[in-house]
């Protein structure tokens, strides 16, 4: 595959219908297919640079958004209201989007939680994407929390959006790398404290997920090392869709995006392209 030169990376904060969302564009001279890309839980859209870099340099248009609570959104870091308001801001993103969209593909994903988003959102008519790319998406924690504990979250996480768990954020379980755990630990527009709130978000998004839509491509990417999200859930859901392609990628943790972007760049663009050769009856 040809290379293509990536030409800027945009900063600018859309507002609209009570949202307020930070957004990093990568832009390449000329770009084949546009991705909406959603971070992982505790991370941010400048973690995802390099990343989306690598795919622009293939000839892929790349949004990252901060969505509500991280980076440089609105809110405390990591108070997030609820996951439906986290899909608020990919639909306003996403619509303007589809406004200054090229022809090509047009395709939404995400990593982690970010990922779990993506999928719900793509599948509540939320977007109509044309692909969907998921990476280590958190279907299922790895950590399984008793039914009494998860009820106890959802209660005190809406009712106390700021209240936090005491210890700090597992680093460990997102990424192997100790300069990204170091990174993450000491930036400020990370929290500090996983809020109740995200936690809540998280496991309520999880529930009573539907089955993959018939007529929607989808790349899921997995780690048998993830150690925050269950992986073997992700593939026995997603594994069976008709139009589902499921890999497992070696790599030991689960953050593939940011720590390794070669493997990345070695899967997601190929299969973009195949999906565009079949729009077009190749």
């Amino acid at each position: 595959m040809g290379r293509f030169r990536a030409v800027s990376v945009r900063q600018r904060t859309l507002t609209g219908e009570g949202r307020r969302v930070f957004l990093q564009t990568v832009e390449p001279s000329r770009p084949w297919a546009s991705l909406l890309f959603l971070h992982a839980a505790l991370l941010h859209s400048a973690y995802y640079l390099p990343f989306a870099q690598t795919l622009a340099s293939c000839g892929i248009r790349v949004w990252l958004p901060d969505l509500a609570g991280h980076g440089r959104a609105p809110g405390g870091r990591g108070q997030t209201g609820t996951w439906q308001g986290h899909l608020q801001d990919a639909s306003m993103v996403w619509r303007r989007l589809e406004m200054q969209r090229r022809a090509g593909l047009l395709a939404v994903g995400g990593e982690g939680y970010g990922a779990l988003l993506a999928y719900r959102a793509a599948h509540e008519d939320r977007l109509d994407a044309d692909a969907l790319v998921m990476l280590a998406p958190s279907v299922s924690l790895t950590h399984k929390m008793p039914n009494w504990a998860e009820k106890l979250v959802d209660v005190m996480g809406l009712r106390w959006p700021a209240l936090v768990l005491p210890s700090k954020p597992p680093v460990k379980w997102l990424t192997k790398d100790g300069g990204l755990q170091t990174r993450i630990l000491h930036d400020p527009l990370c929290p500090r404290r996983v809020p109740l709130s995200l936690l809540h978000a998280v496991l309520e998004a999880e529930r009573n997920l539907p089955a993959p839509r018939p007529d929607l491509p989808m790349l899921s990417l997995l780690s048998a090392g993830d150690a925050l999200a269950d992986s073997r859930a992700a593939e026995r859901l997603l594994g069976h869709g008709p139009m589902s392609s499921v890999d497992w990628v070696p790599h030991p943790g689960h953050s593939l995006a940011t720590e390794r972007p070669d493997l990345v760049r070695a899967l997601i663009p190929e299969w973009l392209k195949r999906q565009t050769a079949c729009r077009h009856g190749a």
